[in-house]
């Protein structure tokens, strides 16, 4: 399968590197098509369902407004980029409020949810952005 690129692929070219040789394939496509796993409407529909149900285990908030939550499966969510910090993925949930509390100071609030009692991703989108998620239906 080949994929159309707006990038010139050049025929293969070989470079002398260190005294082997290295041959460059020419690359028709990044994905594999037989690993490839396309979903049906109704199964894309549901994983997206799963994802929004699932618990917020704490949920952070600067003067009322929801800024980042931990989910019970370590999902992290961040409503303004501005929050998150790439180095993130490296550090603790307590942490990252230890972070976000050297930038907002007492004004941060931080909740605690026991296994399974937190507000949904869901709800707490619906909170941060004033509307539902686009791709929920009548399910939530």
């Amino acid at each position: 399968m080949k994929v159309p690129s707006n990038y010139p692929i050049n025929q293969p070219k070989t470079y002398k590197v260190d005294s082997s040789k290295v041959e460059l394939n020419q690359i028709h496509s990044v994905f594999d098509p037989k690993e490839l796993q396309i979903l049906s409407t109704e199964e894309e529909q549901k994983i997206l369902y799963e994802q929004a149900k699932i618990p917020q285990s704490t949920v952070i908030e600067h003067k009322g407004k929801v800024i980042a939550s931990f989910a019970e499966n370590a999902w992290r969510y961040f409503a303004k980029s501005s929050d998150f910090n790439e180095n993130y993925s490296n550090l603790s949930d307590t942490q990252i409020i230890a972070e976000l509390t050297k930038k907002y100071g007492k004004s941060l609030s931080i909740t605690n949810y026991p296994l399974g009692a937190g507000p949904t991703r869901a709800e707490l989108f619906e909170r941060v952005h004033g509307h539902q998620l686009r791709f929920i239906d009548d399910h939530v």
